[in-house]
């Protein structure tokens, strides 16, 4: 916030807050279908007219959540990314780090659980793709930058999203996460 903000703004980002907080609960431990408006402005202690104003809807709320913790996930890669330069090792850390963003149980219930059903497979998919692809296009350019990849990186860029999301996927359905 700036410090400029009003009152009246920092009250609003407060309500916000409290309202992410509350979906982002229920969104981790109930089913998306099965959870109401009005469950969401009760643990939030917020009218429904709140809930409205600041989201739109209960599925403006759950893609808000969504977006939140995909960019939380895609900076803790970026994060890593940053801290090496040698292309392999690159590549190992960002798996290192998606593995323990797919391990965290509200990522899970609410990215690779729910979502794909609340929004559709397909919406889902681009939203997926489009958050990570920066950072594995990053990935696959510095093995280009290497000469490590001399045919299209198009190809192995889409070889490993398709990859790591379907190992997001079965760690997300075991028994055993970790």
């Amino acid at each position: 916030m700036t410090p400029a903000s009003t009152r009246r703004d920092r009250n609003a980002e407060a309500t916000r807050q409290v309202i992410m907080q509350a979906g982002r609960e229920l969104f981790a431990t109930q089913p998306y279908p099965e959870i109401t408006g009005l469950q969401i402005c009760v643990r939030a202690g917020v009218t429904r007219g709140a809930l409205q104003h600041h989201f739109g809807s209960k599925l403006g709320l759950f893609m808000a959540i969504f977006d939140g913790l995909q960019s939380d996930g895609v900076s803790r890669v970026a994060d890593a990314l940053a801290d090496h330069d040698d292309p392999w090792e690159q590549a190992r850390v960002a798996i290192v780090v998606l593995l323990d963003v797919y391990t965290d149980v509200e990522y899970q219930a609410v990215v690779l659980k729910e979502a794909p059903a609340a929004v559709g497979w397909q919406r889902w998919r681009e939203r997926y793709r489009d958050n990570f692809e920066d950072v594995i296009r990053e990935v696959i350019g510095s093995f280009v930058a290497a000469g490590l990849i001399k045919q299209a990186p198009v190809m192995l860029t889409a070889t490993m999203h398709g990859a790591l999301t379907e190992l997001s996927f079965e760690i997300a359905g075991s028994n055993d996460p970790p």
